[in-house]
């Protein structure tokens, strides 16, 4: 589902596909690929290391209302492209101070038998005195089996704590997503999203001041077989501040056994915004 829209730094951990490891195979499947690999699924519990030299943990649970085929595209676009309602949540603490510092979310779809689609999620974050409360709601229609359209809607309220002010944002934006594939495991995803919000600002004495901003973001990636990608994007504020940053990016996903996906990822930032810094991030999924 289109959803290419670049969090702020809150909503962005909130939003983390994330991973606490559990325990995850024996270890005869771990050495030994399966031969049978055609299975669906309808539960995906992951877990992953998020910038493995900050070493922020996460975990991410969803469950699909119908089956969701492992061979229907590349893995990391078995859910785009299975057109099936899930409900989810998801949880993000660094590993330095994890009761002072954290993220929890919880989000879910519907797709009607028409192809339009609902979707809503609630976040919470918590970074020491400054708290941030999530609201999300949106909607859209699937444009054949490959290409989806949704206009999104999200909210945040910010409160600083013993700081001067507390801030909310509104942001609405259009987003396109398609896959096309070039072969039974190859293809290329392209996501654009255009953005509008505006942020209010109001004082402990009464005072109040606001901004807009509209951002431009999008991503190509190129599916070399099922598990293997790589891609670039940027996004683009303008308006209020102009900002612009590219990304550069590549990831793994392979399938150990029947049920298990390790995925290891690098990727980096880079512009006059951006920490130009070299990051990598672990991930392990199990599907049943």
């Amino acid at each position: 589902m289109p959803r290419l829209v670049r969090p702020k730094p809150a909503a962005a951990l909130l939003l983390a596909s994330g991973l606490f490891i559990p325990s995850l195979v024996l270890a005869e499947e771990l050495t030994s690929e399966s031969t049978d690999q055609t299975d669906t699924y309808q539960h995906e519990v992951s877990a992953s290391l998020l910038n493995a030299s900050d070493q922020t943990l996460a975990a991410e649970y969803r469950y699909y209302l119908d089956p969701v085929d492992w061979n229907n595209g590349p893995y990391a676009l078995n859910d785009f492209l299975s057109k099936t309602s899930r409900i989810g949540g998801a949880l993000a603490v660094p590993r330095d101070d994890p009761n002072n510092r954290y993220a929890v979310a919880l989000e879910g779809r519907y797709i009607f038998d028409s192809e339009w689609f609902i979707n809503a999620g609630l976040g919470h974050a918590k970074n020491y005195s400054t708290t941030n409360n999530l609201y999300a709601i949106g909607a859209g229609k699937y444009l054949n089996d490959q290409t989806a359209l949704a206009l999104n809607y999200n909210r945040q309220n910010i409160d600083f704590g013993n700081r001067s002010s507390d801030d909310s944002y509104d942001a609405i934006s259009l987003a396109v997503q398609h896959f096309r594939p070039l072969s039974e495991n190859r293809g290329m995803n392209f996501e654009a999203a255009i953005t509008a919000d505006r942020k209010e600002y109001k004082y402990r004495f009464g005072e109040r001041s606001s901004q807009n901003q509209v951002t431009l973001s999008a991503k190509g990636e190129y599916f070399f077989n099922q598990g293997w990608r790589a891609g670039v994007g940027f996004y683009s504020e303008f308006q209020h501040a102009k900002r612009d940053v590219a990304m550069l990016y590549t990831d793994y996903q392979w399938r150990v056994s029947k049920n298990i996906i390790i995925s290891p990822a690098i990727h980096t930032e880079f512009g006059q915004d951006a920490d130009n810094k070299l990051k990598l991030d672990l991930q392990a999924k199990v599907r049943f």
